[in-house]
């Protein structure tokens, strides 16, 4: 709850604003759980309780992008970069951002298709769930009176995937066929009779654990030197990234969130496996060679 406070008027206008603007930001592809004005508002005072010059804080964050730019401009006047490389550089610069403005467009529109098909669920008795294993075609079925076969729903939620030919024509595969394909398709086996899922590199450094696949973090945990495994993190997931000891996505690039955290927190980190969480078991042991993007598996697990 809000606390009372002479300025509450002024804060919750300012609360409400920033609201609009970041209401997305704990989202994923998936999940779309908005947050409120009150969570910010306590995240605030937590974070003012923590931070010991609060106003050295917020003038980092509002000067971030000058402050970036001035440390960019210093790197490169230690180094003999030619016209190309640092033209190289700096687009690079730019793609991430981009990449960035890409990943908050989705997150925003995810949400709102969210709030859309909960709206077709309620009218229609379907879960939330069940319409994200549907297609748009089905989906105007349903508004036209077309029923939508919940057998076949559930034959998606355990094994699905989308498919696209060179023709751009789009198929779905399903069942007991899509999981065949996909064992076929998704794990190699090496030299060393090893099973391998292969990524790239987010932060450097070897690890051993067990698995613990995360796709919600309000409510699951990990222990303590678990390998976290997830789609891709965002910042509610950092309580338990600072308890693993190596993290593995799905998702991401270099600038990802994920890749950014572990090399804060100085722990291996591969990104863009692109099939970790259906490969991947709770419990299974694993080591995460992060300085050649590589998460192996003992044959037998």
């Amino acid at each position: 709850m809000i606390r009372n406070n002479e300025n509450v008027a002024k804060i919750m206008k300012r609360l409400r604003e920033h609201q609009k603007k970041f209401f997305w930001i704990y989202n994923n592809y998936k999940y779309s759980d908005p947050i409120s004005i009150e969570t910010f508002y306590e995240t605030a005072l937590e974070t003012s309780d923590k931070v010991k010059n609060i106003q050295e804080r917020l003038d980092q964050i509002r000067f971030y992008e000058d402050i970036r730019e001035k440390e960019r401009s210093s790197i490169l006047a230690n180094f003999n970069f030619t016209k190309d490389e640092e033209r190289i550089l700096k687009w690079s610069s730019i793609l991430a951002w981009w990449q960035d403005q890409r990943k908050k467009a989705n997150l925003i529109a995810d949400y709102w298709l969210n709030e859309f098909l909960k709206k077709i669920g309620e009218r229609y008795n379907y879960s939330l769930i069940e319409l994200q294993h549907t297609d748009f075609n089905e989906i105007l079925g349903l508004l036209e009176g077309k029923k939508i076969s919940k057998s076949v729903i559930k034959t998606r939620m355990k094994e699905c995937f989308h498919y696209i030919l060179p023709d751009g024509s789009i198929g779905l595969i399903e069942g007991k066929e899509a999981t065949k394909i996909k064992n076929k398709l998704l794990v190699t086996k090496d030299e060393t009779d090893l099973w391998e899922l292969r990524g790239l590199s987010g932060s450097l450094g070897i690890a051993h654990g067990k698995v613990r696949i995360i796709r919600n973090p309000k409510t699951e945990s990990i222990e303590k030197g678990d390998i976290l495994v997830a789609g891709m993190t965002r910042p509610d997931y950092l309580p338990l990234m600072k308890k693993a000891a190596a993290i593995v996505t799905d998702e991401g690039g270099i600038t990802c969130h994920a890749a950014i955290i572990a090399r804060e927190l100085g722990i291996p980190c591969v990104i863009s496996t692109k099939k970790a969480t259906s490969i991947l078991r709770d419990g299974q042991e694993v080591t995460v060679n992060a300085n050649h993007g590589i998460v192996r598996i003992p044959k037998g697990e």
